[in-house]
């Protein structure tokens, strides 16, 4: 008489095994995605994310269909893992507020003054990101135009990948946005729009300096959608210079 066969039982660790690895996927995951999406406005996003992952594999794990339950764990391991990667995984540099200075020389559109006015800046310990906006209240003259017909300019310049404007990053890590309105005058019918250009990569950008002063070049700009209604793209061309007073706040994350 031949004996049966017994069928060989899993090792009981390597279910542990296969969570530790989706805990550690989830963590490299919430790290990334943190490091990426470092400011709290964006973050959050990383965190109801995980929050969602959480509810899902606890509903999951609560239902009574037993072949789903495996998966519920697994969800849980890696909602779990996200939570941890982003609070325990690299932090981005605190950031320090600043005053400063922008100078903006346009040689495209042809005929415009310069602009300058105070800039905020948003500076880092070491220097390697950092970003300069000019005041809102910037108007863009071309030749003589008086004030009321004068566009509003917005302008931004980052230096770094904590702060990317256009739809590309750029291997020198400059990024430039400009945000022009419309002065008017209006009829009924028509809606201002505002028009947003930015650097891409195939934008021509050289510039020097640091956080707390230097100057940029740019041509080459491209329109960007920042949700404020499109116009016709505008030619922007010319030099932008910014000086930055050092820290004037306690940092902040």
């Amino acid at each position: 008489m031949t004996a049966s066969t017994q069928p060989t039982a899993s090792p009981s660790w390597i279910p542990i095994v296969l969570l530790v690895l989706v805990v550690a996927a989830g963590a490299a995951v919430g790290a990334y995605l943190d490091w990426r999406m470092w400011h709290p406005s964006s973050g959050i996003v990383v965190t109801i994310g995980a929050v969602g992952l959480l509810i899902v594999g606890a509903l999951a794990w609560t239902s009574r269909w037993r072949p789903i339950r495996p998966m519920a764990f697994g969800v849980l391991a890696f909602g779990i893992g996200v939570i941890l990667g982003q609070n325990l995984g690299p932090s981005r540099p605190p950031i320090s507020l600043a005053s400063g200075t922008v100078t903006i020389q346009l040689t495209e559109p042809a005929n415009a003054a310069p602009i300058s006015g105070r800039a905020d800046c948003q500076l880092t310990p070491d220097g390697d990101n950092f970003e300069v906006t000019g005041d809102p209240n910037l108007r863009l003259q071309i030749g003589d135009q008086p004030l009321e017909v004068r566009d509003p300019v917005q302008v931004a310049l980052a230096r770094g990948d904590m702060w990317e404007y256009g739809a590309e990053s750029r291997g020198d890590g400059w990024s430039l946005l400009f945000i022009v309105g419309d002065a008017g005058p209006f009829t009924d019918d028509e809606v201002p729009t505002d028009v947003a250009m930015a650097t891409d990569a195939s934008s021509e950008v050289a510039g020097s300096g640091d956080q707390l002063a230097g100057s940029v070049s740019f041509s080459g700009l491209v329109g960007k959608d920042v949700g404020l209604g499109m116009g016709d793209p505008v030619e922007l061309s010319g030099t932008l210079s910014w000086t930055c007073d050092g820290p004037a706040a306690d940092p902040e994350r």
